[in-house]
């Protein structure tokens, strides 16, 4: 086991674990090759780990000993069931089980970095550096997604087109007892009794997750997040501070399709995967106004930097931007 730092952007380095032909990159980040060694802690987590069975196609890499070790990420034995539809991991005691989503999203990353070159590595450790969620997660969610699609083309046949009435009701049902619990856990309520719309209120601001059916091709629910400065009233445009953009990590991973009853299960079971994995755990880091201050400015310095890598663009952006409403931008300085 060899701990590095491996120089991504400038004079700043990440800090990776090989063992073998695998590397674990960390979510930690230092300017200066003497802070490797105590930059690592116990509960230091792992950002994602790809096969490289020789580190010189790194270039040069610098080995240090930590401090503090990180533990040893929970990497399981996943496969996919593609009779049942489900991803599968083998727990410690050798019996198998559904996987979690974050178990799944490591299998489809690890696929996913087999084809990874060395200018879009160091574009992925950039962003990540910033704490977004990068532009190489639209390439692990298409291969995700790629496991579904003979499912996907089954169900799309096997039940009756909604009328209007029909998928109205079903939405409701299965917002009331799949949405709604899901988002409970994390603290979201609904806005007014019969609003399809949840919010979580801090101490400045609330964020509001709204769903919005439209009729464009064969129908879906378009997911709104947009965060307002009144944490205690019910959703007003006139609060509103910002929108999350419609491509994290894929910009259909904002909608959901409502053709038949089948697709609008699938739908919304695969949507609250991209809520626990993505959604929820950047929403919590940004609760209040300077969090979103902090976030406007990494994106902006984020940008600066992309342009002088001068690497070649994977994706027009990294996976989440916030879209100020411009009335908002002298008000909060942003």
């Amino acid at each position: 086991m060899t701990y590095f730092a491996f120089r991504y952007f400038g004079d700043r380095f990440a800090l990776a674990r090989a063992e073998g032909p695998w590397v674990t990159f960390f979510d930690s980040f230092v300017d200066l090759l003497s802070d490797a060694s105590s930059a690592l802690a116990a509960d230091t987590k792992p950002l994602f780990s790809m096969y490289v069975p020789d580190l010189a196609v790194l270039g040069s890499v610098e080995p240090f000993t930590p401090t503090d070790q990180p533990k040893d990420a929970n990497f399981v034995g996943v496969r996919f069931d593609a009779e049942h539809n489900v991803f599968r991991a083998w727990s410690e005691d050798g019996i198998e089980r559904d996987a979690t989503a974050h178990e799944s999203l490591i299998y489809c990353d690890v696929q996913a970095c087999s084809v990874l070159g060395l200018d879009e590595l160091k574009l992925r450790l950039l962003e990540m550096s910033y704490g977004f969620i990068p532009s190489f997660q639209y390439r692990i969610e298409r291969h995700y997604r790629s496991h579904f699609e003979p499912y996907i083309e089954t169900i799309s046949g096997t039940d009756k087109a909604f009328d209007r009435k029909t998928r109205k009701d079903a939405f409701s049902t299965l917002f009331d007892t799949r949405i709604i619990p899901a988002l409970a856990q994390h603290g979201f309520e609904r806005d007014t009794p019969r609003s399809m719309r949840l919010v979580k209120r801090g101490e400045d601001l609330s964020v509001f997750v709204l769903f919005e059916h439209i009729s464009f091709g064969s129908g879906a629910y378009q997911v709104s997040v947009v965060w307002t400065s009144d944490p205690s009233a019910d959703f007003d445009d006139e609060c509103a501070i910002g929108e999350l953009a419609p491509r994290f990590p894929y910009h259909t991973n904002l909608t959901i399709k409502s053709q038949n009853r089948d697709i609008l299960a699938y739908g919304i079971q695969g949507w609250l995967r991209v809520f626990e994995l993505y959604l929820m755990p950047f929403i919590s880091r940004n609760l209040s106004l300077d969090d979103v201050r902090r976030w406007v400015d990494a994106d902006r310095q984020l940008n600066a930097d992309k342009a002088a890598l001068a690497l070649p663009p994977m994706s027009p952006r990294h996976a989440y931007s916030l879209v100020v409403m411009p009335r908002v931008v002298a008000e909060l300085g942003l």
